[in-house]
């Protein structure tokens, strides 16, 4: 099975720098997903993330990663070293990843959305065998049919 990536609005936040209440903290926070929101077309479906979908990920402790763009070379943090921590609450999948004020890419991630021009954020995954995912045809408000996803169970990578 292929590993998946979504884009979320993802409440982003940029904290340190010496602008605001946290310190000399370096870090940004937001959520990469949330429950309960339907997709808009994802190519054929809609899709919906049910309320304690990263569960099991987050109790096994996977190694997950915080990186730009998917890009396996623009690490910004990771849970196995604790410079990403993720948890699960009733909103979603929430995060704080500790950047390095060393990184030249890290200082503009940073900038990028302390300065709002970076407002979304995404992740990577695979649904957890056959129950980690539901498929079933659904009418729309208007009475159109449509294909509806319900993630239930996911691995992370990213």
């Amino acid at each position: 099975m292929s590993t998946e990536k979504r884009v979320m609005d993802a409440e982003l936040r940029a904290f340190g720098g010496g602008q605001d209440s946290q310190g000399d903290e370096f870090a940004i926070t937001g959520y990469a997903a949330r429950f309960n929101s339907e997709s808009k077309d994802l190519g054929g479906f809609r899709e919906t993330i049910a309320p304690n979908a990263f569960t099991r990920a987050l109790a096994e402790k996977q190694d997950t990663f915080c990186l730009a763009n998917h890009s396996s070379d623009k690490i910004l943090g990771r849970t196995k070293s604790g410079t990403l921590v993720l948890t699960q609450d009733d909103k979603g999948l929430a995060f704080r990843c500790q950047l390095d004020p060393t990184s030249q890419l890290h200082r503009d991630i940073h900038a990028a959305i302390k300065r709002k021009d970076l407002d979304s954020c995404s992740f990577a995954f695979t649904p957890n065998g056959e129950n980690g995912d539901h498929w079933e045809d659904r009418k729309d408000a208007a009475g159109n049919w449509y294909i509806s996803r319900t993630l239930k169970d996911v691995n992370l990578f990213d």
